[in-house]
């Protein structure tokens, strides 16, 4: 009896922990069973590998600031924040670098990462004189900021299934029923990040 409790409490625990993350804002697809899959068949899972050789980028497609973001096939991930406000003859900035757990599926287009570690390069809020008289702004990484999970979009995900702030951060990009481009999501602020091939 009792290794029978302990049994169901393991099998509970398990289903627990794969519950955890990506269970908001995911594409609610159906997936085939791996019994009904042709034999020889299986879809390979996703990892950093897949978008390594990528830029993402979180911008309003207007004005000149941006975020870009790139991964490295281990999750680790570096990137940079720029802006510009004229009116105060100032530079926004921010250099950073951070890890993604490892991706867990949420469903055929959808996988869920958490963030493990941020770091800025400046301290955010900290400011210093720049060559050309103007101030250079120290900030924080604007769309990974209070960033807990994310979630990458598979290109072929249905977009009518994917937020709509997501798909308003693709600035008309996403004309066609499905992602044309794999996209990162964070959870918590809505921001949405297009990937594209890296220069």
């Amino acid at each position: 009896m009792n290794s029978k409790k302990m049994l169901w409490g393991v099998v509970a625990a398990v289903l627990l922990i794969f519950s955890a993350c990506g269970t908001a804002a995911a594409p609610q697809t159906p997936t085939d069973s791996a019994a009904d899959a042709p034999a020889g068949e299986t879809d390979a899972p996703f990892s950093f590998a897949d978008v390594a050789n990528l830029k993402f980028v979180y911008s309003s497609g207007a004005g000149g600031w941006s975020t870009e973001l790139y991964i490295d096939a281990d999750g680790s991930f570096t990137g940079a924040y720029h802006d510009t406000e004229m009116g105060t003859q100032s530079y926004y900035l921010c250099s950073f670098s951070g890890q993604f757990t490892a991706p867990e599926k949420v469903n055929d287009y959808t996988y869920c990462v958490r963030m493990e570690r941020l770091e800025t390069e400046k301290e955010p809020g900290s400011t210093e004189e720049a060559a050309d008289g103007w101030t250079n702004v120290y900030s924080d990484p604007c769309g990974l900021d209070n960033a807990k999970e994310l979630l990458f979009y598979l290109p072929g995900a249905p977009a009518d299934a994917l937020p709509e702030d997501f798909i308003m951060w693709m600035n008309g990009a996403v004309t066609e029923a499905q992602l044309p481009f794999y996209g990162l999501y964070n959870v918590e602020t809505g921001s949405g990040f297009s990937g594209s091939e890296a220069a």
